[in-house]
């Protein structure tokens, strides 16, 4: 539990983030809280002043209210320590903001209503609610700040000498009544200013979170480019060499050894075309590009993939138009990264079932590949997650998703019948031909 002089440190630090805060937490709370402890003392103070200049209040109902509200401060104190610091606190908020209006208002029925000088304290929940809460939920705070001071106008226990002036001097209770409608213009234009405020605030907050967000997932698929050109331009050589031997293999292994590697040859090819598209990516920023028919495009790059995958029981079910288009190279890496996905989580359970649905929808193109794995659907972050498969990296959705952003489209994933269902979304760039 944290100690009086944290509490306070906390708020010294949140007073230029309270208008960052993206949904009422933990720290705004606690803010909140502190102002509310220091209003205890402010109104035990003034209860003994009045008592030393021989004031006639009802004291007793008065020290019973501040008392309690003391006591409901500190249980709130209390209870609040609970759980996790970045829970949403609205509900709780709300409460101590009703909370708040209620004890004012009791104290002001015992201090003169309406007539109170203290009555423009109302102000202070109205203003807290617009900064710290959502719009709703700060509307109906001020609303039952102005019900409760206008009960005051009529129901309250007059102030030594109020009972005179509110029924026989007409000046003063004219007076009285423009304080309540100053109230209530000062709410309503304190109430809009601050919750626009706020509420741009928030916004601004939330678009430089995202902003942060994919600077450091930039940073880290920058760290990793570089070291995937490294690697790339390292491998060509022993890729070389194992060709070389490969071929070596076919001449002079025994028959029934020959099929092996003619296989290993294969995959090899494959292994080559993608280092060579890897660089030349490097070399020229947008080479690799796939050009061509749509309709032929992704049924060719899916059959290459199934010649790495063979083990993988696919479906493809594919509405794809006739036209001519430049794809990103990115989208087929991506397109392989959720096939490999799909069919891991598969071996998981046992099921080696993967769907690829394939369609046109405007100008945008949509793939989902859907799984058997029985599982979650994966979570797709700003950074690497840890990989499960072996020697995984972990980064496959994350690279997948920045190509996404940086082309315009998006990458969702869901729970399907048997396991999960990615769904890539990417604007087709058309060709116009001569």
């Amino acid at each position: 539990m944290r100690t009086w002089r944290q509490l306070g440190a906390d708020v010294r630090a949140s007073r230029a983030t309270l208008f960052e805060l993206g949904h009422p937490n933990r720290r705004s709370l606690d803010i909140v809280l502190f102002l509310h402890f220091l209003e205890s003392a402010a109104q035990l103070t003034l209860i003994g002043f009045c008592l030393t200049v021989g004031m006639s209040l009802p004291y007793l109902p008065l020290v019973a209210l501040m008392i309690g509200y003391a006591l409901w401060n500190v249980g709130s104190f209390v209870w609040t320590r609970r759980g996790d610091e970045s829970r949403d606190c609205t509900l709780a908020l709300s409460v101590q903001l009703v909370i708040e209006v209620i004890v004012l208002a009791a104290l002001l029925y015992f201090g003169g209503g309406a007539t109170n000088p203290f009555v423009s304290l109302f102000l202070v929940p109205v203003a807290m609610g617009a900064i710290t809460l959502p719009t709703k939920s700060a509307l109906l705070i001020a609303m039952l700040a102005a019900v409760c001071y206008t009960l005051l106008l009529a129901f309250f226990e007059p102030l030594p000498g109020g009972q005179h002036h509110m029924h026989e001097a007409s000046a003063f209770s004219a007076h009285v009544i423009g304080m309540w409608v100053n109230f209530l213009v000062s709410g309503a234009l304190l109430f809009g200013f601050l919750a626009r405020l706020s509420a741009v605030a928030r916004e601004r907050a939330e678009d430089i979170s995202a902003l942060r967000e994919s600077r450091l997932r930039d940073e880290r698929l920058v760290a990793m480019a570089g070291v995937a050109a490294g690697a790339a331009h390292s491998l060509a050589t022993p890729l070389s060499t194992i060709g070389l031997a490969l071929d070596e293999l076919l001449d002079t292994a025994p028959e029934a050894d020959r099929e092996i590697a003619r296989v290993a040859r294969e995959q090899l090819g494959v292994c080559r075309e993608r280092l060579d598209e890897i660089l030349q990516t490097t070399r020229a920023g947008h080479a690799g590009a796939m050009n061509g028919l749509l309709s032929d495009l992704i049924p060719a790059h899916v059959r290459q993939w199934h010649l790495l995958r063979p083990e993988t029981d696919l479906r493809t079910v594919l509405d794809l138009p006739s036209v001519s288009v430049t794809i990103d190279p990115a989208i087929g890496h991506g397109l392989s990264t959720l096939l490999d996905n799909a069919i891991d989580a598969g071996i998981s359970n046992n099921d080696l079932f993967v769907e690829l649905r394939a369609r046109v929808d405007g100008s945008l193109l949509i793939i989902d590949v859907e799984d058997h794995g029985g599982g979650p659907p994966p979570r797709i972050g700003q950074a690497p997650v840890p990989s499960t498969k072996r020697n995984g990296a972990g980064a496959g959705l994350m690279i997948l998703g920045a190509n996404l952003d940086r082309l315009g489209g998006s990458l969702v994933a869901k729970a399907g019948d048997q396991g999960s269902v990615m769904t890539m979304t990417v604007p087709l760039e058309e060709v116009v031909q001569p």
